[in-house]
């Protein structure tokens, strides 16, 4: 799971089959055997299944050969339905989301994504007393977006070693991925979309920003749990363990005021390829 789940990203990994050559005995009268052998990736291209603006139901990803997952079957994997069905679903905490740039559709989506699910409606999502700034300070639960450090510029700058050169339309996907199930692993809980304005492919830049937002958050006492949709290999980091150390006292500081903080583990560990900027 991202902090919370599991990014996929589609894409081409093999066209065709190979061929292999079986030699047979050590006879000159016995020709080589040529077979061919299938290959089945385990990544396969992305297929179209509708235009709807709802998400495609199981059964039709299921037609096309993909697999989809509803809330349902997310909580059933992860054995955390029997909270749900106990009442304990997230009520009176904060789950803050720190991913770069945003999204400018995230209300829209959110109240997409839980219609279509039957899930609860936040205050500050789009349909549900939008926006945030007209949910009384007691509401909940409610969806705010906050930019400790201001938003992003507009449009990238010209390639250079500045800040925001990652395009800011990638983490559409990202944001609405992380919001929507952090809501559907909590469905009472408040969800707090935090915003920085450079991402992480920067390295130690993006990171400082981001983990500069979390510790401004721990030392607000308005969040519970931290979910981080990001990484970078240890490559990204020119000082090595130096610049790490810089990094950490956000968590330092977590432990001490009981903020738990989740991450994903990455799709490569510690020596992840490097990202390229876009």
């Amino acid at each position: 799971m991202d902090p919370s789940f599991v990014r996929v990203f589609l894409r081409r990994l093999a066209a065709g089959g190979i061929s292999a050559i079986a030699i047979g005995s050590a006879s000159l009268s016995t020709p080589a055997v040529v077979s061919s052998v299938a290959i089945h990736p385990l990544v396969s291209d992305a297929v179209f299944i509708s235009a709807d603006g709802t998400p495609p139901s199981e059964a039709a990803c299921n037609a096309v050969g993909r697999r989809c997952f509803n809330p349902t079957a997310m909580a059933n994997s992860y054995n955390y339905a029997g909270l749900h069905a106990s009442g304990n679903k997230g009520q009176g905490k904060t789950i803050a989301v720190v991913d770069s740039f945003g999204s400018s559709t995230i209300r829209e989506d959110l109240a997409v994504f839980n219609t279509a699910f039957g899930l609860p409606h936040l205050c500050g999502e789009t349909g549900a007393n939008d926006p945030s700034a007209n949910c009384s300070s007691t509401t909940s639960p409610r969806f705010d977006i906050v930019r400790i450090q201001g938003g992003p510029p507009p449009v990238p700058p010209p390639p250079s070693n500045g800040t925001g050169l990652e395009a800011h339309n990638l983490w559409d996907l990202e944001v609405s991925l992380d919001v929507e199930w952090a809501h559907a692993t909590a469905p009472l809980a408040n969800i707090m979309l935090v915003e920085t304005p450079t991402a992480e492919v920067l390295g130690v830049q993006g990171f400082q920003q981001m983990m500069n937002a979390e510790q401004a958050l721990i030392d607000s006492g308005r969040v519970d749990v931290i979910s981080q949709s990001f990484g970078s290999g240890e490559g990204a980091f020119n000082n090595g363990l130096a610049s790490l150390k810089q990094l950490r006292q956000s968590f330092v500081d977590a432990q001490a005021h009981k903020v738990s903080v989740f991450a994903s583990s990455g799709d490569g560990g510690s020596t992840n390829a490097m990202k390229t900027r876009a």
